[in-house]
């Protein structure tokens, strides 16, 4: 499965790089009320493997550095998996395509039909 914008994610909004720096506010439609134990533990080694990975601060798990820095971070909620950071562009497109290969993977299920 590829993962296609508009089905599997949508962004709050639009990504423009001013300086070459971007702000992040994505959502990947991944459908938390089906995960199982295994689906948890797979997406917690999913983020281990992201360039950047820093570890789990105030809950979350956090790429590049913490909040009003150079960052990204990720939290599940009602919508899925809720996306946002400040980083620049070169270094979001790196982490995108490897996310999204490790999501591809990992197989997870999407919420059919969600609103933004």
């Amino acid at each position: 499965m590829s993962l296609i914008e508009g089905k599997h994610y949508y962004d709050n909004n639009y990504l423009t790089a001013v300086n070459g720096i971007v702000k992040i506010d994505r959502v990947y439609k991944v459908d938390e009320s089906m995960f199982t134990e295994c689906d948890y533990d797979k997406l917690g080694e999913i983020y281990k493997q992201l360039p950047g990975f820093i570890g789990d601060y105030f809950g979350c798990p956090y790429w590049y550095g913490l909040d009003y820095e150079f960052y990204l971070t990720i939290s599940f909620e009602p919508v899925g998996l809720q996306l946002t950071g400040l980083l620049y562009q070169n270094e979001f497109e790196d982490w995108e395509r490897t996310f999204h290969t490790l999501l591809e993977k990992a197989d997870f299920p999407y919420i059919e039909e969600c609103i933004p």
